[in-house]
């Protein structure tokens, strides 16, 4: 599930960069914003899959 949601996130990042290319600055960020969020997600995800792997 993990890698699932770092393979949307990276999705969520090429798309940022088409919009920003498109001229679409301010929805491009907001993007961006979203995949910061995204990441930091995943990140909280995988130290409580590792808790659970290591039992603490």
């Amino acid at each position: 599930m993990l890698n699932h949601n770092r393979d949307h996130a990276g999705e969520l990042a090429a798309i940022a960069g088409e919009l920003e290319r498109a001229g679409m600055d301010a929805a491009a960020r907001l993007v961006e914003e979203g995949v910061r969020g995204f990441q930091a997600g995943n990140e909280k995800l995988a130290e409580a899959l590792a808790s659970i792997r290591g039992g603490k």
